[in-house]
């Protein structure tokens, strides 16, 4: 039998700010046969204050996410953005029981309705529907809001996806944007995907 997959690609991360714009790989990926590319960015967390931010020196700028949106277009990729959260700064994990490269699912903000899982995911809302915007401005056609960065939450995390949702359906038209998804939730047949160098590029997961 032959599986016929509508996205052929490579997740394409940058794991710091300028990774995109250091090393472009971009021109190599049209030796695959790659179809599509899912660009990864990770924002830190900050557990003193239960907040997700774009740190300096670890999330890639949104110019530069652009930039590598329009170029993976101009090639004739499909783009799907996903973005991370990570724990990336020790200056903000001081007197908190977390540290540099622990699992981000390890992270509690605090019982449904408290004061610390209010102020996350209105931080982490206003996150991504600013990586939203990115995104459609610059001709990416879907978004993974990953399972993993939210496990056990997920009475907050669909309200998260219906606002980026509502924000899509306003900002672009149903031909240039299929959805706004949970990861968890894509057929696992829909898509195949590899990783290479130099972007640590990993295995991944992108809607038909």
């Amino acid at each position: 039998m032959t599986l016929s997959l509508a996205n052929e690609g490579f997740n394409y991360v940058s794991w710091y700010n300028g990774a995109y714009a250091n090393f472009d790989s971009l021109p190599s990926l049209e030796q695959t046969n790659a179809n599509s590319i899912a660009t990864t960015i990770q924002y830190g967390i900050d557990p003193q204050n239960d907040t997700v931010y774009a740190d300096p020196t670890a999330t890639e700028s949104m110019s530069a996410l652009g930039a590598t949106i329009r170029g993976a277009v101009a090639q004739g990729l499909s783009v799907m953005v996903r973005p991370l959260i990570d724990f990336v700064n020790p200056s903000y994990l001081t007197g908190t029981p977390y540290s540099v490269g622990e699992w981000r699912s390890y992270f509690n903000p605090g019982a449904p309705g408290s004061a610390g899982a209010n102020a996350f995911f209105a931080s982490y809302q206003t996150m991504i529907l600013n990586y939203a915007q990115v995104a459609v401005a610059n001709g990416a056609t879907s978004l993974c809001n990953s399972k993993a960065d939210l496990r056990g939450r997920l009475e907050r995390r669909r309200f998260a996806l219906a606002r980026l949702t509502t924000f899509l359906a306003r900002r672009s038209s149903a031909t240039t944007w299929r959805r706004a998804y949970p990861c968890s939730a894509i057929p696992a047949r829909s898509s195949k995907w590899g990783g290479s160098d130099p972007l640590n590029r990993i295995g991944g997961a992108l809607t038909s």
